[in-house]
């Protein structure tokens, strides 16, 4: 009965993977669910025909043995068209000829040299087989046929073509299906010398195609390209701090436990050798990072340089210094900057080809990379990726005017407004996946120089920047101010935001979801100055785009775009970049407020009809401290009610200190709230600053940002 399982287990693994493969698109995945179809038919009458042996109905067996065996060779010729046919998909009408009689043959092979197979306790499975030659049987001949020599000649083949592809995705996509291959020939070469001894391993043979079908879809779906370096650094990784350590462990523990008969000595020497091999396993990582430099660090010094940059120099030095670093360190043959301005228009500010080109907004490309949730772009990716067919020659035309092999995508808000084209890497390589990595490291640099180079671009001449970076001041704050500010009769709302440095990392932010719904974000990006101030920036602008296709209308999809905002602090914001806040819902239909506390500590509310303050914040847990807050993410709602007043401040307000110490704190502003409640919300704001003031007696040490929220009920 065991092997019923897992010959009905295949059947199933088959099934899954033709439904996975229905929702992508472009022709080889629906070549490859064809051969995930018939495979798993072929599965199934295999594991019918073991059910009917297992049970005694031997009138029917040979039949569905037979069935399962030509829909398995029906498989085999897809996938043999399919890997001729790569990557253009054309077909050549000899290899198709050629291709059909192979099968044929192995039709006519199953039809006359194959008998049944029987089951019996003493011998196991008998195969009883017809001899087509005088020395040669059926099952010998299908075999050999089947799964030693097409398999074989569609590895050579699939190896072949690799090496004469001039595009190393097209190369590396081929040598993928050329190993999924060879997998599966080695899984049928293992059963085939195992089932000379053990013939029931016959009902494992699905297995090999299992894993040609599942490598071959992840060979398709991988458009990044692999370097030899990574390979490397992985392959040593795994070697010196897996197996290695796994292998003395292992060794260490066996010696150990005939060492010492007692527990208690077992346990006491135990912990510190254990101690001592994970020390030591940390110390084999990070030598093996530091053989590697290139791959472990390499973005660090480009991000020293870059966070080091003048801005105080004119502007065309600046951007001189910036393209010039970036091109000696990423090791490129050039650079190309586009620059939208206020029509839409894309223009060159800068190339390394001497082109100035200009790109309309309705330029196709340009709306395949606006449409795109991702960061940036390689050259390899439409290539490859079949989704992307129907406008491949438009956007390969833009890298090619271009001079790019990749594009990174710098984006504000919902707009796109630049580009900067990465030309071909001096070593003639195409980007790798690491390379991709970098850059994302490095995307708050490219967002930066871009607000940098439009706002001098709106202005028409050069600003000189001061040692305080008040240009960036300007632009951060422009930035800060641009909001879609909420004008109903039935609430009031107001914020007020000071810096204690000029540049901070407190903002506010309102996004008009629909006539009646709004989306308030207030809250702090930890650090200070310049990189506090873009790190805000930077979050600012992918809220919108975040919020593109998404309807908050319920928890589940609240909570999974401050999930999408969580990795976005995590993986792409510099190391130790957190943001505590708190994300609200205004429903002006219903007077409902919708909030999850993301770590913001102070949510104090005015109920008209207790005259009553109550703090409503609850826990909240920090953006970008893990990488999975779901668990932590709890939405609350609130019903407000005429007169009732709700305020929001970050951690500036109520944890400054005064001269003697004392803390502002929560109970302050709630007094405060108590006392000025009737008053309409722009005095509240402001008279819980003046308050604060007031209890300074001196300059602030930390950004303030005070939000609130009145409701006047219905008019």
């Amino acid at each position: 009965m065991g092997l019923l399982f897992f010959s009905y287990l295949f059947v199933a693994v088959f099934v899954f993977d033709v439904f996975c493969l229905k929702f992508y698109t472009g022709r080889a995945y629906a070549l490859l669910a064809n051969i995930a179809l018939v495979s798993g038919v072929a599965s199934f009458f295999l594991s019918l025909s073991l059910t009917a042996v297992l049970y005694g109905k031997m009138n029917i067996q040979a039949f569905l043995f037979k069935i399962a065996l030509i829909f398995f060779t029906h498989a085999s010729y897809l996938f043999s068209d399919m890997a001729y046919q790569l990557p253009y998909f054309k077909k050549n009408k000899r290899f198709f000829l050629c291709n059909t009689t192979i099968h044929l043959f192995g039709i006519l092979i199953i039809i006359f040299g194959m008998g049944p197979f029987k089951w019996n306790v003493l011998v196991s499975f008998k195969f009883y087989q017809n001899y087509l030659f005088s020395s040669v049987s059926g099952i010998v001949l299908y075999a050999a046929l089947f799964f030693l020599i097409i398999p074989c000649v569609t590895f050579a083949t699939l190896v072949k073509k690799a090496f004469m592809m001039k595009s190393i995705a097209y190369r590396q996509q081929l040598l993928f299906l050329a190993g999924a291959v060879a997998l599966g020939f080695i899984t049928w070469v293992i059963i085939l010398f195992l089932f000379a001894v053990f013939p029931w391993v016959f009902v494992f043979f699905p297995l090999g195609g299992v894993f040609i079908v599942l490598f071959s879809q992840w060979a398709f779906a991988s458009t990044g390209i692999v370097s030899f370096k990574e390979v490397v650094f992985a392959l040593s990784r795994f070697v010196l701090c897996t197996v290695g350590f796994s292998c003395t462990a292992g060794y260490i523990s066996v010696f150990w436990v005939h060492r010492f008969s007692t527990l208690d000595m077992q346990f006491v020497f135990g912990f510190f050798i254990v101690y001592a091999l994970f020390a030591l396993r940390d110390y084999a990582f990070d030598a093996c990072s530091v053989f590697f430099g290139e791959i472990a660090d390499s973005g660090q010094k480009l991000a020293a340089e870059l966070q080091a940059l003048d801005y105080t120099a004119k502007p065309a030095q600046v951007l001189r210094t910036f393209m010039d670093t970036l091109r000696m360190r990423i090791a490129c043959r050039g650079l190309t900057f586009l620059l939208a301005d206020e029509a839409g228009v894309f223009k060159t500010v800068y190339s390394d080809f001497e082109e100035m080109a200009t790109h309309e907004m309705e330029h196709q490309s340009l709306q395949y990379f606006f449409n795109q949730d991702v960061l940036m772009i390689r050259k390899s990716d439409p290539v490859i990726d079949h989704a992307r067919q129907a406008i491949r020659t438009d956007i390969l035309h833009f890298f090619d005017i271009t001079h790019a092999q990749m594009i990174v995508l710098i984006r504000k808000a919902q707009k796109l407004i630049g580009c900067l084209c990465f030309g071909m890497k001096n070593n003639g390589v195409e980007y790798s996946n690491h390379d991709q990595h970098v850059l994302e490291k490095l995307y708050s640099h490219f967002v930066l120089v871009s607000y940098y180079l439009q706002n001098i671009a709106k202005q028409d001449v050069v600003i000189t920047v001061d040692k305080e970076l008040k240009m960036s001041h300007q632009i951060i704050e422009s930035i800060q101010r641009k909001r879609d500010f909420i004008q109903d009769a039935s609430v009031e709302v107001d914020s007020i935001a000071y810096s204690a440095h000029q540049l901070g990392g407190d903002f506010v932010d309102f996004i008009k979801l629909s006539e009646k719904r709004y989306l308030l974000v207030i809250g702090d990006v930890s650090g200070k100055g310049l990189a506090a101030s873009m790190s805000m920036v930077i979050l600012k602008s992918v809220l919108s785009t975040f919020l593109r296709g998404l309807c908050l209308e319920e928890t589940a999809v609240f909570t999974t775009f401050i999930e999408k905002i969580n990795r976005f602090i995590k993986d792409n914001l510099p190391c130790g970049t957190f943001f505590a806040g708190v994300f609200c819902i205004l429903d002006l239909a219903t007077h409902t407020l919708y909030y999850a506390n993301c770590g913001i500590p102070l949510m104090s509310m005015y109920v008209a009809s207790y005259k009553n303050v109550v703090e409503i914040q609850g826990e909240g847990r920090v953006l970008g401290f893990v990488k999975d807050v779901m668990p932590f993410l709890r939405v609350r709602k609130v019903q407000l009610g005429q007169g009732d007043v709700v305020v929001f401040s970050t951690d500036g307000m109520v944890e400054v200190q005064n001269l003697q110490r004392e803390r502002f704190g929560n109970e302050r502003v709630d007094r405060i709230l108590q006392e000025s409640h009737g008053l309409p919300v722009s005095q509240i704001t402001r008279t819980i600053y003046a308050r604060l003031c007031e209890f300074m007696a001196r300059d602030m040490q930390d950004d303030v940002t005070v939000l609130a929220i009145k409701c006047l009920g219905p008019r």
